[in-house]
C-alpha cells in the first residue's frame, strides 16, 4: 500500500516566487529602453514575459498534480527519446536562423527553442532508462549501465551541436545526463573510460566547428574573453559593458531604475546579461541576497533528491537541481567573464518565453517529487 502523499516543498515554492518577483521588476527595467526604441512601447518585453510566465505557471501546475512515475514507462521513453531527436536536427531544416544558428521554430506569432524542452525530456529519459536498468539489476552492466545511456546523452548533445550550432545546451544535457550516471551508481571505472574517449572525439568535433565557417565566432568569443578591452569597438563591446555595468554597482547601486549601461550600451540587455543591470542597479548586497537565494533553491532540490526513495525520482530530482544550478552557474560565470560569452540565460530572470517555461516546469516537477518523497 502506498504512502499517503506529503505536502509540496513550500520553502523550495517561496524561494522561487521571490526570485521570480526580483527577476521580472529586473527584466522591466532592463527592457524597458530597448522595448522603446523598437516598437514605441517600454512595456512589450515586460507584458510577453508574463504571458509567457502564465503558460508556464499553467504547465507547472499540470505536472505538479500528475504522478511523474507515470513517465517511467521505458516504450514512452524512448519513442520521446527518438522524438526529441527527429526534432532536434529538423529545427536545422525546417527552423529559424539568426546568427550563424538554426535554434528557433516559429508557431503563429510566436518562435520557441526546441532544445529548452529537449532539456527536460532528456532528464527524464535518463532517469527512466537507468531506474529501469537497477530494477533488473543490471546498472554495473558495462553496456547498458553505462555505453547505451552514454550514447544516448552523447547523440542528442551532438545533434543539438551539430545541427542548431548550440554549444551551450548540448554541453548542459551531457553534463546533466553524466550527474544522472554517476548519482545511479552506473560502473564509474567503465564510465571513466568511455568518457575519455568520448571527451577526445567531442573536442576534436568542436575543434573542427571552431574552424568552420559556422562556428567560427567562437574563436573569437575566446579572444575577447581574455582580452576583453582590447576588442570593446568590436567584438568585445557586450563584455566590457558587461563589466562596466558590474563595476558600477558599487555597495548599494545606482537604484532600481538608473542604470545607463542598459540604455544602448549591452545589447539586448534583456537577455543573457540581465544580470549585469540587475548588479548595476542595486549594487554587491542585491547580488548576494540572489546569489543566497540561488543557492537556498538549488539546496533544497538537493534535499528533496535526497529524501526521494526511489530512483527514478531521485534522478529527475538530481537531473532538475544539476542543469539549473550549471544554468545559474554558467550565466553569472559568463556575466563576469570568468568562461568565455555563451548563450546560457539565466533562470527566472532572463527574457526569453522557452526559458521561462521550461525553468517553471521543472520547478513544477520537483515540486511534484517532494510531495511524493515518502513513497
Amino acid at each position: 500500500m502506498r504512502k499517503k502523499k506529503g505536502n509540496i516543498d513550500y520553502i523550495l515554492l517561496i524561494v522561487s516566487i521571490v526570485l521570480f518577483a526580483i527577476g521580472i521588476v529586473t527584466l522591466l527595467s532592463a527592457s524597458a529602453p530597448e522595448s522603446l526604441k523598437e516598437t514605441g512601447n517600454s512595456y512589450v518585453y515586460f507584458k510577453k514575459q508574463l504571458l509567457f510566465t502564465t503558460i508556464g505557471v499553467v504547465c507547472a501546475l499540470v505536472i505538479s498534480i500528475i504522478d511523474y512515475r507515470l513517465f517511467k514507462n521505458i516504450k514512452l521513453l524512448m519513442f520521446g527519446y527518438l522524438a526529441m531527436l527527429a526534432i532536434a536536427i529538423s529545427v536545422r531544416f525546417f527552423g529559424i536562423s539568426e546568427g550563424g544558428a538554426a535554434r528557433w521554430i516559429q508557431i503563429g506569432g510566436f518562435s520557441l527553442q526546441p532544445s529548452e524542452f529537449i532539456k527536460i525530456g532528456m532528464i527524464i529519459v535518463m532517469a527512466g532508462y537507468l531506474a529501469n536498468l537497477e530494477e533488473k539489476n543490471q546498472l554495473k552492466n558495462p553496456t547498458k549501465g553505462v555505453l547505451i545511456p552514454l550514447g544516448l546523452i552523447t547523440v542528442m548533445s551532438g545533434s543539438i551541436f551539430v545541427f542548431q550550432n548550440h554549444l551551450s545546451a548540448a554541453i548542459l544535457i551531457f553534463a546533466t545526463g553524466l550527474i544522472q550516471m554517476i548519482i545511479a551508481g552506473v560502473n564509474f571505472k567503465t564510465l571513466f573510460t568511455y568518457g575519455i574517449i568520448g571527451t577526445a572525439l567531442s573536442s576534436l568535433i568542436i575543434f573542427k566547428k571552431l574552424q568552420s565557417g559556422t562556428g567560427g565566432f567562437r574563436q573569437a568569443r575566446l579572444q575577447v574573453w581574455l582580452k576583453p578591452f582590447e576588442y570593446i569597438k568590436t567584438t568585445g563591446w557586450q563584455t566590457a559593458q558587461g563589466l562596466y555595468a558590474l563595476a558600477s554597482g558599487g555597495i548599494l547601486g545606482v537604484g532600481l531604475g538608473n542604470s545607463k549601461q542598459k540604455n544602448s550600451y549591452i545589447p539586448e540587455p534583456q537577455n543573457d546579461f540581465i544580470f549585469a543591470i540587475f548588479s548595476e542597479e542595486v549594487g554587491f548586497i542585491g547580488v548576494v541576497i540572489v546569489i543566497i537565494l540561488f543557492l537556498i533553491l538549488i539546496s533544497r532540490g538537493l534535499l528533496i533528491a535526497n529524501n526521494v526513495k526511489n530512483l527514478f525520482g531521485k534522478l529527475i530530482a538530481v537531473g532538475i537541481t544539476s542543469i539549473l544550478a550549471l544554468q545559474i552557474i554558467g550565466n553569472l560565470a559568463v556575466v563576469s567573464n570568468t568562461i568565455p560569452v555563451t548563450g546560457i540565460s539565466l533562470p527566472l530572470f532572463s527574457y526569453g518565453g522557452s526559458s521561462i517555461i521550461s525553468v517553471l516546469i521543472l520547478l513544477g516537477l520537483l515540486l511534484n517529487i517532494s510531495k511524493h518523497a515518502n513513497d
